[in-house]
């Protein structure tokens, strides 16, 4: 799993250094969502600690947005 996510964290730096601002814009939305879908499941399995911290990740990308916008 540690290479997965190696490869993603990778995966999404370069998809940010070679992005547009409306790019840049959608990759935060999309991981904004992704997060809240993944809160979800956490708060599905009872895992509250993780859906919290997942929720705060969200938060943070929203606020990256606001930015933006």
């Amino acid at each position: 799993m540690n290479g997965l996510n190696a490869y993603q964290r990778v995966n999404t730096q370069t998809s940010i250094t070679d992005a547009d601002p409306h790019k840049l814009i959608q990759l935060l939305y999309n991981g904004a969502i992704e997060r809240i879908n993944m809160a979800k499941a956490r708060l599905q399995a009872k895992d509250y600690e993780g859906k919290g911290k997942l929720i705060g990740k969200a938060i943070e990308i929203i606020g990256g947005l606001k930015s933006f916008l």
